[in-house]
């Protein structure tokens, strides 16, 4: 399970970097708004999450005790 999350991570980085520079135009190019601030939270709060997942699930990590 934790092999298929690191693959997920590795695909969603590499679709965020295809589409940086359309995001650059569509996005950024207007500056900061309410559309752009929930665009980031959606787009890179799964990619934080799943980070996290994989951080916590690792051989010593946080998740292990003392």
């Amino acid at each position: 399970l934790l092999l298929i999350i690191v693959v997920f991570i590795a695909l969603l980085i590499l679709s965020i970097i295809y589409t940086f520079p359309a995001e650059l135009d569509a996005v950024w190019s207007k500056g900061i708004s309410k559309t752009s601030i929930s665009f980031v939270v959606s787009r890179y709060g799964l990619l934080v999450y799943q980070a996290l997942v994989v951080y916590s699930s690792t051989p010593g990590s946080l998740s292990d005790s003392e």
